[in-house]
């Protein structure tokens, strides 16, 4: 029999393949979106942390409301005290009755249990801040100011102007927008041909022996270079479906931004009512409180000196803790007010 055997049984080669991208404009589109993709993420980390700041400022707020108004309620408890033992002394020499002492330690009974509440306030709303700041709860915490120190530049938050641009859903929507429209380049730029080099560079040994090492042996040597051009020509209209559905979505996201910020104007224009009538509020109660105190002490005075009722006292009293007590409450409506403006606005 006759066998013939093509080629050499023992073959080696090696090569270095390169390829580079010459033009492909969905590629380069690709790398934008791929960028704006990561501030997508970083507006949405953003807006985490907006909703974090805005909930611990509230927070914040709530810990000065109630430590002032216990603050407040103590010193009155003070002043009671001491218009009980001054009265104790005025009985005991026969200058009032029993029933005036009797009404003026159940003040302080009411006095002793409104406090504990509010002590008990005090502890919740802390107990809340370091909650919404992180902090383990078991950990003590200090916090420093007086509701009087925020009540700074009250008419900047009155005479702001609805500008929701800096606001992070807003942004974030924006950003998705922004992003969308860059997928639709990218769908749209792979209608363009695209171009890519390549080049081989190679060598190649051909043994009847296994003796590679042999380098008095010639091994050939090989080069290829060249350019690959893919032009598209029919996706049955595929590319062309997708892109509508993407500008659907477009249109379904800036209706959504859109509505968002109608729903904000009107939040806008509320918290500015709201200020404006917690703002007057204020300032009434500031000028009450300094009146209801003198009333309080002019009543005493004329008490201890017998010409006064112990009925006189006692309303005289409750005036001042009411007005006591919607004093700090228009203070904090100030600064809740404030702050859903500075919320609204995205000034955190």
């Amino acid at each position: 029999d006759l066998v013939t055997t093509f080629g050499t049984p023992n073959n080696v080669s090696a090569n270095i393949n390169l390829s580079q991208i010459i033009f492909n404009g969905s590629f380069l589109i690709g790398v934008k979106g791929a960028q704006e993709y990561v501030e997508l993420s970083k507006k949405e980390l953003a807006l985490n942390d907006e909703q974090i700041i805005d909930q611990v400022i509230r927070a914040f707020y709530a810990v000065l409301v109630t430590r002032e108004n216990l603050e407040i309620i103590t010193q009155n408890k003070t002043n009671l005290e001491k218009l009980i033992f001054e009265t104790e002394q005025y009985y005991k020499n026969g200058f009032v009755e029993q029933l005036d002492v009797d009404r003026l330690k159940l003040s302080l009974t009411n006095l002793n249990t409104t406090i504990k509440g509010i002590e008990l306030q005090v502890k919740l709303t802390e107990t809340l801040l370091k909650y919404q700041m992180g902090m383990p709860l078991d950990e003590p915490i200090i916090v420093i100011g007086k509701l009087d120190d925020f009540l700074t530049n009250i008419t900047i938050g009155i005479d702001s102007i609805a500008d929701f641009s800096n606001r992070g859903d807003v942004n974030l929507m924006n950003a998705r927008v922004n992003l969308q429209k860059t997928n639709i380049k990218r769908l749209k730029y792979e209608y363009l041909p695209s171009l890519v080099g390549f080049a081989t560079i190679g060598s190649q040994a051909l043994r009847q022996k296994f003796d590679f090492f042999n380098f008095n042996e010639p091994w050939l040597n090989q080069r290829f270079f060249g350019v690959q051009l893919n032009v598209p020509i029919w996706d049955s209209y595929s590319r062309k479906r997708t892109i509508q559905g993407v500008e659907v979505g477009i249109k379904q996201i800036e209706m959504t931004r859109d509505i968002m910020i109608d729903g904000y104007e009107i939040q806008f224009e509320n918290a500015k009512t709201e200020l404006i009538t917690a703002s007057d509020a204020y300032t009434s109660y500031q000028s009450n409180i300094q009146l209801a105190e003198t009333i309080y002490k002019t009543t005493q005075v004329k008490y201890k000196e017998g010409i006064g009722s112990s009925l006189e006292l006692k309303s005289a009293e409750s005036e001042l803790y009411t007005t006591q007590s919607n004093y700090i409450n228009a203070i904090y409506r100030v600064l809740i007010a404030k702050q859903e403006i500075n919320k609204l606005l995205g000034i955190l």
